[in-house]
């Protein structure tokens, strides 16, 4: 049934937020018109205190959003696995 309910992605945007090393990274809804920029200022806070380990990456299609998520999963390594 989701063919005829979301028949096509017309438009993605949004914002990926991961951090670095041990620490909170900022989770805002798309709901919200200023989502992005209390993301990037929320991060910004943290990063005051957790020495830059906070990143958001915007994305304003679907594969640039693949491409963010293609480079976190190459490029990271999570900072613990939990059992």
């Amino acid at each position: 049934m989701r063919n005829t309910q979301n028949p096509h992605i017309v438009d993605v945007t949004g914002a990926v937020s991961f951090s670095t090393g041990p620490a909170p990274a900022p989770l805002v809804s798309p709901l919200n018109s200023s989502f992005s920029d209390q993301m990037h200022s929320i991060a910004g806070a943290l990063n005051r205190i957790h020495s830059g380990r906070v990143q958001i990456e915007t994305f304003d299609s679907l594969s640039n959003m693949a491409d963010i998520l293609q480079g976190i999963m190459s490029d990271c390594r999570p900072h613990a696995y939990a059992r």
